[in-house]
């Protein structure tokens, strides 16, 4: 199985470079056209798409049975490529960058994410430079998740970050505890515990606790919340985003489903005070999210970027 890079003439050797190393061996093609692609549709396991032609490649890839997921790549994330992700499972990352290259440690990722599905969930302190600092907790009562919240603020105050940056990492490390320890937990009848009841004290048993984890580095803060439930559904995690990126934009958003208590809501705020937000999924034993923020006054792109993976392509 290949690794194929349609269109993004600008980006496209940075994205040859970084898919070879991700995945020593694996073949790597370009095309610059539907004919070819066309062609080349059924062998490629994982394909980097310009936004742009996401709509055409997405229909080949489908009449072709190719089993290829794909990342769509723009300079902005744009709304009918969001609502594209949502309609086809095979799409795993949007990633937008202004500065016209993407980051080559992100094309990294979603490739052995892709390739190599066996591989530990990494954590945001596995991606980032050397040198980071990272603090973690099991939360367990809702009084953790308050502590662990002006923890992190403070922290990241004492750690040199500005006020704005604190306030948007406590901010973000709220609503991912709120998503991992009220709207995860259901009953052995896979019915939400505490989902429709947000205001509620509570106090986990130690097999629904979620793991937490603060990084500080030097280009990023980052958060992850990873709980033992693994039941985020993928169009969930879509739409809120594309929620989120509707009134980031003044557009007319959808109506919010709340029928798995604020997750839907909590996601679109993820995006919206973010530069990447990530979800990985392990069907019935793992959900893990991870929000990231590049830090004020750091050189490198400039990106919105949105993962979820692993998924099996079933259209």
């Amino acid at each position: 199985m290949s690794i194929l890079i349609h269109g993004l003439e600008q980006q496209r050797q940075s994205i040859v470079r970084c898919a070879r190393s991700a995945a020593p061996g694996r073949p790597v093609t370009t095309t610059t056209t539907l004919d070819e692609l066309t062609a080349r549709a059924a062998e490629q396991q994982l394909a980097f798409v310009d936004g742009q032609d996401a709509a055409p490649v997405l229909e080949i890839l489908r009449s072709t049975q190719s089993r290829a997921r794909v990342v769509l790549i723009d300079r902005k994330v744009e709304t009918h490529v969001l609502r594209l992700a949502i309609a086809s499972a095979r799409v795993v990352g949007v990633l937008a960058c202004d500065s016209g290259h993407p980051a080559p440690w992100e094309i990294n990722y979603i490739t052995r994410r892709v390739v190599s599905t066996t591989d530990p969930i990494p954590w945001v302190s596995d991606m980032v430079p050397w040198g980071s600092t990272n603090i973690s907790w099991t939360p367990k009562t809702t009084r953790d998740l308050r502590r662990i919240v002006e923890q992190i603020e403070g922290m990241a105050k004492t750690l040199g970050c500005e006020r704005r940056e604190s306030t948007t990492v406590s901010t973000a490390a709220h609503e991912l505890l709120m998503n991992a320890m009220y709207d995860a937990p259901v009953d052995d009848s896979g019915k939400p515990i505490y989902a429709l009841q947000r205001s509620r004290e509570i106090e986990l048993p130690d097999h629904m606790a979620p793991r937490f984890r603060f990084t500080l580095g030097s280009d990023y803060l980052g958060l992850d919340a990873s709980d033992p439930f693994g039941r985020l559904p993928r169009n969930r995690f879509f739409e809120g985003v594309l929620r989120g990126h509707l009134n980031m934009i003044g557009a007319e958003a959808p109506l919010l489903d709340t029928s798995h208590g604020g997750a839907g809501l909590g996601l679109h705020t993820l995006y919206s005070s973010g530069t990447i937000l990530r979800a990985e999924l392990h069907p019935l034993k793992r959900t893990h999210v991870s929000w990231m923020l590049r830090r004020h006054g750091t050189e490198g792109p400039s990106t919105r970027s949105l993962y979820f993976a692993p998924v099996k392509v079933t259209e």
